[in-house]
């Protein structure tokens, strides 16, 4: 007697897989996954290296490393001396010769409308020299406008023109002081980065001897860059600075001085440069505050140093953070 086979159960529809991105790893054992890039403590992925390891450096990846991180601390530390104490003290100096300035003008032109007043007054022309002597009648009035100044509170001895005048000069006594501050620093931290240009040239001569030619000037340091390209550029950023601090050193006089040269205005033109308007008064002769006043914008031009470009210190700064290996291990 054959029995009856089992009545087949309804089949439940089967509900199609779906893929979730927050599936746990730990469900799909023995399947293989796909690893994901490391991130860094910025929550950055950190791409891979194709530097060369550290286990592969030498003693002169190391020293060229180390001499091009002290370059830049060198260089950046010129740069805020130059754009912070520099600017501050030379635009302090400029303002202060302006007042200075402003003062006697203000004062040659209120002794000449009291001296031309006094001219025609009745008093005046009722003396014996009116009529004689041209020359006479302005000394009366000169004398006349000089005793009065002694009682005037703005001319008079202890005015407030002669407090004005003492703090103005008080104001450029301390720039002048600042900037020479500023010059002493600047050359620091020049002198600082001509010794490292001189110490990585060293170090190529002696790779050159120990490692030979092919080391240097062929072979890749840790990325593309050969050691040889890292020294040349070092020497003709270096130069900038040099020329720039010399540059810098020739205007602080031009700045501080009353009566300054032209000798800024000739170098400018030599340099192909337009003389900036308005630098030129009557007659062709220089105005003292517009020499001051090229001299301030020299500063902040900064012409002889390349801020941006291939010749630049920040692009080649950029240029060692991806081409030298662990740049940020300080």
């Amino acid at each position: 007697m054959s029995t009856p086979s089992p009545t087949p159960s309804p089949s439940t529809p089967k509900t199609p897989h779906t893929f979730s991105p927050f599936r746990s790893n730990s469900s799909n054992k023995g399947s293989s996954t796909t690893p994901t890039p490391s991130t860094n403590s910025n929550g950055g992925s950190n791409p891979p290296t194709l530097l060369l390891s550290r286990s592969n450096e030498t003693t002169y990846h190391r020293r060229l490393r180390g001499l091009l991180q002290e370059f830049f601390r060198s260089s950046q530390s010129w740069e805020q001396v130059v754009s912070f104490e520099g600017i501050k003290w030379a635009t302090e100096v400029r303002e202060a010769w302006t007042q200075v300035e402003s003062l006697h003008s203000s004062s040659k032109a209120s002794q000449g409308r009291q001296i031309g007043s006094e001219g025609s007054s009745p008093r005046v022309r009722r003396s014996k020299f009116s009529s004689e002597d041209t020359s006479s009648v302005k000394e009366v009035a000169t004398r006349s406008v000089v005793e009065r100044n002694v009682i005037d509170p703005f001319l008079g001895p202890g005015g407030q023109k002669e407090r004005m005048l003492a703090e103005s000069l008080a104001r450029i006594e301390r720039a002048e002081e600042g900037l020479d501050e500023v010059e002493s620093r600047l050359n620091r931290h020049l002198n600082k980065m001509t010794s490292t240009s001189e110490s990585v040239n060293s170090l190529l001569l002696e790779a050159a001897k120990s490692k030979g030619p092919e080391f240097c000037f062929l072979q890749p340091m840790w990325g593309t860059w050969p050691m040889d390209r890292f020294v040349s550029t070092l020497s003709r950023i270096t130069s900038q600075y040099v020329v720039s601090t010399r540059y810098l050193e020739d205007l602080i006089p031009c700045l501080c001085s009353s009566k300054p040269t032209s000798s800024i205005q000739l170098k400018i033109h030599l340099r192909g440069q337009p003389t900036p308007s308005g630098a030129s008064g009557g007659g062709g002769k220089t105005k003292a505050d517009d020499l001051r006043r090229l001299a301030f914008e020299e500063w902040v031009r900064l012409p002889f140093l390349e801020l941006k470009g291939n010749n630049s210190r920040r692009w080649f700064e950029q240029v060692c953070e991806v081409e030298v290996g662990r740049w940020s291990e300080r």
